[in-house]
């Protein structure tokens, strides 16, 4: 069984210019989506609550 991916375009919603195109995998049971901070970062996307630790996307396991 393979995974079926989208591709997207997530922007920092402060500069729609700085904007970055990912290849994720699409889980219809997902309520969130997941992207690394290390992307978030690279076009100035900040947590809003500091108490997330379930890293689950983009091929990475619970807590890490």
């Amino acid at each position: 069984m393979g995974h079926t991916t989208a591709l997207v375009r997530v922007c920092n919603p402060q500069d729609r210019a700085r904007c970055l195109d990912l290849e994720l995998i699409v889980d219809a049971g997902n309520t969130y989506t997941w992207i690394r901070r290390e992307r978030l970062d690279l076009i100035g996307v900040r947590p809003r609550d500091q108490e997330v630790q379930n890293h689950r996307g983009e091929g990475r396991g619970e807590g890490g």
